[in-house]
């Protein structure tokens, strides 16, 4: 079985390059030096609550997916991926959303 500490750190560090954010500019947000940062993603420590909240906040995610075993993660990455599409979109002008749908519908059409 894999250990908790283990499986935390994977997560994370998953979970914070599928946000494209670097350790450096995480760890600031998390009010941690990188260092520290460095030592949750090596599973050489595991972080106080506060600071859990924190990587959930920052991370726009639930507890539960730092702590998620690989049998659960199926299409978790997937659903991460979408969901980091979809806040980005929400934070554009309406013509680059619809012109990034039209991108997308004409790239996988069948037809």
């Amino acid at each position: 079985m894999i250990e908790v500490l283990t499986i935390f750190a994977k997560n994370m560090r998953r979970l914070r390059k599928i946000v494209d954010m670097t350790q450096e500019n995480f760890a600031e947000k998390l009010d941690i030096t990188p260092r520290n940062l460095r030592d949750i993603e090596n599973a050489k420590r595991i972080p106080r609550p506060e600071i859990i909240d924190k990587i959930c906040e920052n991370l726009k995610i639930s507890p539960y997916e730092l702590f998620k075993t690989p049998d659960d993660m199926v299409d978790n990455e997937k659903s991460a991926i979408i969901n980091h599409i979809v806040e980005n979109l929400s934070n554009m002008p309406l013509e680059y959303t619809k012109l990034f749908n039209n991108m997308i519908t004409h790239t996988f059409d069948k037809e």
